[in-house]
């Protein structure tokens, strides 16, 4: 997050309300925010080109994506931009519509007075949120809003992720309760970082102590799918018994893109009953190092602050 206003006190404010999970550089002057935007460019290019070779190529997806959270440079990817309207040498709203960037989500932080210019503003399109400085608990409502707007942005940015995901499942995922209940899931398990694939179909996560999950998702038809390979591939009749019967999952594309991993069988968790859809969690242990993932300090650290430029 790239935070930007004149006031030197509030931003004192802010470096120690901010959550340190925010990665926020806080600045006075808009050429310094400008540059660190500038930056960001940079590191954009390289995560959509990453994205984009996943979304590609399904026989070496869970690879691609490994490699995609092993670049630390993601973590200096500015996804939200917070600004002042009163800047003294440039007005927020032009700043803000200097800097539309995709996966760059603005927010304008006004004074009472200011308001009909902030929904002008929205209405253009140079900003995304507005909120007043003289909200009360203005802070809390701000920390709220960068969550909110934080989503979106990783949203924006993995966009191109869907291309990879079959319509049938797509449409599946969209579902308005299988959605919340695999959150849920994803929350259950403290996951801070996941990369969604469409082939195979699932995540490959990071969770709070850096350990990496591949978390296997599974519908009607790609269950029967699996059953076929395990017939197929020689595995015992129990065991598939267990996955016809929604009971589990063997992590068998997974275990073919990674040299020395054998497929694995593990309990299938029901997340939706209609439409189904159900989870199996994979550890993957023992990745080499140009596969382990980089982990950002807030993930272990708590109350850090944030820091002020």
């Amino acid at each position: 997050m790239v935070f930007l206003d004149d006031d030197v006190r509030y931003l004192q404010m802010l470096s120690i309300a901010i959550p340190e999970r925010f990665a926020a550089s806080l600045y006075s002057a808009g050429v310094e925010a400008a540059n660190d935007l500038q930056a960001s460019l940079a590191h954009l290019a390289r995560e959509r080109s990453g994205l984009a070779g996943i979304a590609a190529d399904g026989e070496k997806s869970v690879v691609l994506a490994l490699r995609y959270l092993h670049d630390p440079s993601r973590f200096f990817i500015a996804g939200v931009l917070g600004c002042d309207y009163a800047m003294p040498d440039e007005a927020g709203t032009a700043f803000c519509a200097k800097h539309a960037i995709s996966g760059l989500r603005r927010i304008l932080l006004t004074g009472s007075a200011d308001t009909e210019v902030a929904v002008g503003a929205f209405n253009e399109g140079a900003i995304e949120l507005y909120m007043p400085k003289q909200a009360s608990n203005p802070l809390e409502k701000l920390i709220v809003n960068v969550d909110s707007q934080m989503l979106r942005s990783a949203a924006e940015r993995g966009a191109v992720l869907a291309a990879a995901i079959p319509p049938q499942t797509q449409s599946l995922l969209e579902d308005r309760q299988l959605e919340p209940a695999l959150t849920r899931f994803i929350e259950k398990l403290g996951v801070v970082e996941y990369v969604f694939l469409g082939r195979p179909l699932g995540l490959i996560a990071v969770d709070k102590n850096g350990s990496v999950l591949w978390i296997q998702l599974e519908d009607e038809p790609s269950l029967r799918g699996l059953v076929e390979i395990l017939t197929e591939s020689g595995w015992n009749r129990e065991e598939i018994d267990l996955v016809r019967d929604r009971k589990a999952a063997v992590d068998v594309e997974v275990a073919s893109q990674l040299p020395g991993h054998e497929p694995r069988i593990e309990p299938l968790q029901q997340l939706c009953a209609a439409p189904y859809l159900g989870a199996a969690v994979f550890a993957l242990d023992a990745l080499p190092d140009a596969l382990a993932p980089a982990q950002h300090r807030s993930w272990r650290i708590e109350n850090a602050g944030a820091r002020l430029k």
